[in-house]
């Protein structure tokens, strides 16, 4: 007996309270999943960005720049009272307006960080007479960086005044805001007042416009309108926040009162969130079912019944740590659960199949389960063990995309937590009452036709090992051939790698939502910019309206236009998103005076269309103009990608087309955005793209087009950010692995059967690039997440594997006939653990485009390494075993030598 059996052994004895511990923790569990868990869409996370803003009518982006602009960079880059570190200072001057990013450094606080600079540049800063600065931090959970839902108020009648519409959407901001659940309601700014230098007196003009799109049965009717952002009071979520608007709306007096004005949500979390969590759970109960299923097939009846109340009691006691360490319901944590079921199935079904794999043995149940545990819990708690210390080092991968995924593996960590202890504790009192129950004047259960199989299976898979004691010639001819089908394997899978794509945050192959963008010719102004934008709205009508719900936009003016198009969702229609994104591309492509574009939306960073850009800095317009039309030149047509297999080249550059000066960090400059053919492989062309920007412009060239030495930079955008969360998470994976052989090392006293059980991992690849390759996924942050789930798996299986057959030799079993034996008693719990794994991720991987690499990564991936671990590792055990006995044969004599 060992500690892990005597702790067993204690809870069987004490079973009643600990079965009404445990079901108090079920009740109390259900109660917390159906009640206080709050839901919620992907987390929040914390973007270190402020925005600075203001109007300043002069007509001249130049006295803009330096009345405004400048001043502002100085104030913030010279005084050393600034507490918050920033990192860069991003102005953008308009011949009416002004903007300042401020970004400050990873882990910086965005609404702390954002008082202390509106605090400083109130206190240091000298503006023109009447100008005000706005202050904002960003929020990337935020509509517009600073709302929780947004609503549009509109004019059923198209000739409404702007004055009226602006009038009418303030009173119904000031109605709603006196709400308890709302903290702030702030109607949009279609006119805006401020004071003329040349003049002194207050002007008003039309700064902005705005549409809204309404499905009214079969027509898509759109109508002059303005945006009404409103932001939460408290912590109400999402859902109740956009059940409370509802009501507000429903009951509006304003709205009663005037007939010709109408309000929508047009950007509302809750819609998105509904969905998710729909999804993820129902996701969750099929992998349920498929995991009693499978434990019916695989094991029995009893057994399933088991297992069943094992994971409905390991959920529920997972909810209950959710909740006390403050974590909500959301798309990761369901994921991060949803994922759990592949992987602690695990501890249940070794437990439950150990225990039945006994009943038949003389002896008392408390006997039958000591010998259980004795048997297989230590090599479980070993498994677990090396699968949290797989997902812990993901808590720290930096980046905005580590601050996303961070509660993945804390949940992981806090579910795989419960599961062993759910496993050692409440498993073998259920087994003593279910599986173990004695059946007294009834005829023997026979065993299921694939019990049968699976024992004709393994019985013949042990004999083709003990071919090397029975048929020495023969036995080595199948040890050869195995051994050279996993390296084949894995040669192979190394072929598919390489023909893989790389992009760290690839787009969702089909989305629920599109979003439409302009940038206007100069000198349109606002009316000409609405009546652009009434073109667009008619291209979407005329092409695609059938498959949409809503239009929205978000920001309108004479600049630019941004908004999106709600679509159905993509498992109510025939037809992709990129399908209706091309038709909708063919029409406004036509649309002059204006560069439309259209982009899918996942669930997840948006994807850029020119997603490489390259600033050319100078003060000096002139030089700006001719170094741009070099590079221009030199990246139409470039050809970049990382090897044969994938590659692209750039089909289109753009530049800046509104009159508008921009700096970083008070350095003039222009950027020049480019645009690859091939939209899936991005991270790969991002980085060949820069080392060809970096080669072509050494201080040679920069010098002959009159630039400094840094007067060409390369930008990638939030690329620069995914390359960051990527990189923590290599280095997560290799810290991950490097803890697990060092526990193993401990644990199994050896320095070679450790090294042995990690075999599991390569037998992997063919696996996870291949199911890549045919399902058209990229290598990207997800899979490799993916990927680092599925070695906390597979190294669970050769970690079983070693430690049965190490205990077969002490019981004096040779080496052969110790791995025949572990691979026949280990062959049935095998197979349900990834069958069940499979079957619990296939419906997550089929039916969520965004989790679909993912899920196909620990899929196809466990498949081939429990079908190279049951053929070919028994052999790769026993050549490392024959040179652990040879090595102490040699030191054997050369010690005596020594003395």
């Amino acid at each position: 007996m060992n500690r892990i059996s005597q702790f067993a052994l204690y809870f069987l004895k004490n079973s009643k309270a600990t079965a009404i511990v445990f079901a108090i923790l079920l009740i109390f569990g259900t109660f917390a999943y159906t009640n206080l868990l709050k839901r919620e869409g992907f987390p929040p996370v914390d973007v270190p960005i402020s925005l600075v803003s203001g109007r300043y009518f002069v007509d001249d982006q130049a006295q803009v720049d330096k009345d405004i602009a400048q001043p502002i960079v100085e104030a913030l880059k010279t005084n050393d009272g600034y507490k918050a570190s920033i990192d860069n200072i991003t102005t953008t001057s308009g011949p009416n307006f002004f903007t300042a990013v401020v970004e400050y450094e990873s882990g910086s606080d965005t609404q702390e960080s954002t008082t202390e600079l509106a605090d400083l540049l109130e206190e240091t800063l000298t503006l023109p007479s009447g100008v005000e600065l706005d202050y904002l931090p960003i929020s990337a959970s935020k509509f517009n960086g600073e709302y929780d839902l947004v609503l549009s108020v509109f004019a059923i009648d198209p000739k409404t005044q702007t004055k009226d519409l602006q009038e009418a959407a303030q009173a119904f901001a000031d109605e709603i805001a006196a709400s308890e659940f709302i903290a702030t309601a702030e109607a949009q700014e279609l006119l805006a007042s401020a004071p003329d230098p040349a003049t002194g007196q207050i002007e008003e003009r039309e700064v902005s416009f705005n549409r809204v799109g309404v499905r009214e049965q079969s027509d898509l009717n759109f109508y002059p309108s303005v945006i009404v952002g409103l932001a939460r009071n408290g912590d109400i979520d999402d859902i109740s926040l956009s059940n409370e608007v509802g009501e507000l709306i429903e009951g509006s007096t304003f709205l009663a009162e005037n007939e010709n004005f109408s309000v929508v949500a047009t950007a509302d979390f809750a819609d998105q969130i509904r969905s998710q969590v729909n999804s993820l759970q129902g996701n969750m109960l099929t992998g349920l079912i498929a995991v009693i299923l499978i434990s019916v097939l695989v094991i029995n009846l009893r057994a399933a019944l088991i297992t069943a109340i094992f994971m409905g009691v390991t959920i529920a006691t997972t909810f209950i740590v959710l909740l006390l360490i403050g974590y909500s319901l959301n798309t990761i944590s369901l994921f991060a659960l949803v994922l759990t079921l592949g992987l602690f199935v695990d501890d249940a079904t070794v437990i439950v199949e150990a225990i039945d794999a006994r009943k038949k043995d003389k002896g008392s149940t408390k006997k039958i389960i000591e010998k259980s545990v004795y048997a297989v819990g230590r090599a479980s708690v070993i498994g677990t063990i090396t699968t949290l210390l797989v997902f812990a080092p993901l808590a720290f991968v930096g980046g905005v995309l580590g601050d996303f995924i961070r509660i993945m593996p804390i949940t992981v960590i806090s579910a795989l937590t419960v599961s062993i202890i759910v496993s050692l504790t409440l498993l073998p009192i259920i087994s003593s009452w279910i599986l173990l129950r004695p059946a007294k004047n009834k005829p023997e259960i026979k065993r299921s036709l694939a019990n049968r199989i699976e024992d004709k299976i393994a019985d013949k898979l042990a004999n083709l090992i003990r071919l090397l004691k029975t048929k020495p010639k023969v036995g080595k001819r199948w040890a050869i051939g195995l051994g050279l089908l996993s390296i084949l394997g894995l040669m192979i899978g190394g072929d598919y790698a390489s023909r893989v794509g790389f992009d760290i945050f690839p787009p969702a192959k089909d989305v629920d939502v599109l979003q439409i963008s302009a940038e206007f010719e100069p000198g349109l102004g606002v009316s000409g910019a609405a009546r652009i934008t009434d073109q667009i709205n008619s291209a979407i009508d005329k092409t695609i309206k059938d498959e949409v719900t809503k239009v929205a936009y978000f920001i309108a003016d004479e600049n630019e236009l941004l908004g999106q198009i709600s679509l159905t969702s993509f498992n109510d229609r025939d037809i992709s998103s990129s399908e209706l994104k091309s038709s909708l591309d063919e029409k406004i492509f036509k649309i002059e005076q204006a560069t439309v574009r259209v982009a899918e939306v996942g669930a997840g960073p948006p994807s850029e269309e020119f997603p490489f850009k390259v600033q050319v800095v100078d003060e000096n317009p002139a030089v700006i103009r001719s170094a741009i039309a070099d590079v221009r030149g030199f990246l139409q047509g470039l050809e970049v990608g990382p090897n044969e297999n994938i590659k692209t080249e750039i089909v289109e550059t753009q530049v800046e087309q509104a009159p508008v000066i921009t700096r970083i960090n008070n350095e003039r400059y222009i950027e020049v955005r480019a645009r690859f053919a091939d939209d899936e492989n991005v991270s790969a062309y991002v980085a060949e793209a820069q080392t060809a920007i970096e080669d072509r412009y050494q201080q040679a060239k920069l010098t002959s087009l009159g630039l400094a030495d840094e007067g060409i930079r390369t930008d990638s955008g939030q690329e620069s950010d995914n390359q960051e969360s990527f990189a923590s998470a290599g280095i997560a994976f290799v810290v991950a692995n490097i803890l697990i052989l060092l526990v193993l090392i401990v644990q199994f006293k050896s320095l070679l059967q450790p090294i042995l059980i990690l075999l599991a991992i390569p037998f992997s690849f063919l696996g996870v690039f291949a199911g890549l390759y045919y399902t058209d996924n990229p290598l990207s942050f997800f899979v490799f997440i993916g990927l680092t789930g599925l070695v906390g798996v597979v190294v669970n299986n050769t970690i079983m594997l070693v430690d049965i057959a190490n205990r077969f030799r002490r019981e004096g079993h040779d080496h052969i006939e110790a791995i025949a034996l572990a691979v026949k008693e280990r062959f049935r719990p095998l197979v349900a653990t990834t069958l069940t794994t499979v079957f619990g991720l296939l419906p997550l991987a089929l039916s969520d485009p965004f989790w679909e690499g993912l899920a196909f990564t620990i899929i196809f991936g466990l498949i081939s390494s429990t079908f190279f671990v049951i053929l070919s590792f028994p052999y790769y055990y026993l050549a490392v075993e024959w040179l652990r006995a040879k090595s102490r044969r040699i030191f054997k004599k050369i010690r005596p030598s020594r003395s």
